[in-house]
């Protein structure tokens, strides 16, 4: 067993301890309750590298953190939930929350409904004036979060896309009967002209 005090270190066979002599993991920091650890694991006979962070709630945290002149970041966190933060240890009920920007290739959102109701016989498309009358009175499209909401909770991409969709498609439908009415305009306008030659 290597055994390493606060001064000293004792090269021996097994584990690694560092400010403690009993470590039980392959390397160990800290004390009996409170630790952090290194260890191979093997699972179904796949070796397993484990980083292992205990305190005495039965559970601690593992902080990446760099030190500048202008003092400590954070840089990556993982508490002993399971949530991840990465430049911020302020995740409140996210799995993954970043203090920053996010680039990526591409993002897969899976969504739980989507909006293609809208072209559904029974689907009740609001008249154009109803519309008009609401933006007026609410400064936002039916349906769709108002600014303020926005700024203070956010938007789930999933739910905000199907809603834009909504809109998109409610649009459409607009159009199509708008073309449908210039469509009957015109043949009106051609029935009267082809009555006064």
């Amino acid at each position: 067993m290597v055994s390493f005090s606060q001064t000293n270190i004792f090269p021996q066979v097994g584990n690694v301890g560092i400010g403690l002599t009993n470590p039980t993991r392959q390397l160990q920091v800290g004390n009996s309750s409170n630790y952090s650890a290194m260890y191979n694991d093997y699972l179904n006979t796949v070796n397993h590298m484990v980083f292992e962070s205990k305190d005495s709630n039965d559970g601690g945290a593992f902080i990446f953190r760099s030190t500048q002149d202008s003092g400590t970041k954070d840089l990556l966190t993982i508490d002993r939930f399971g949530n991840v933060g990465i430049c911020t240890t302020a995740t409140s009920t996210h799995k993954l929350a970043v203090n920053g920007t996010i680039g990526a290739r591409e993002i897969k959102v899976e969504a739980s409904a989507w909006s293609d109701f809208v072209f559904e016989k029974d689907y009740r498309l609001k008249d154009l004036k109803e519309v008009e009358s609401f933006i007026e009175e609410n400064k936002h499209l039916p349906d769709i979060p108002s600014e303020k909401e926005v700024l203070e909770n956010g938007i789930a991409v999933s739910e905000m896309n199907a809603k834009l969709l909504q809109k998109i498609e409610e649009l459409t439908l607009y159009t199509i009967e708008q073309q449908k009415q210039l469509d009957r305009q015109r043949k009106l306008i051609e029935q009267l002209l082809s009555k006064q030659k």
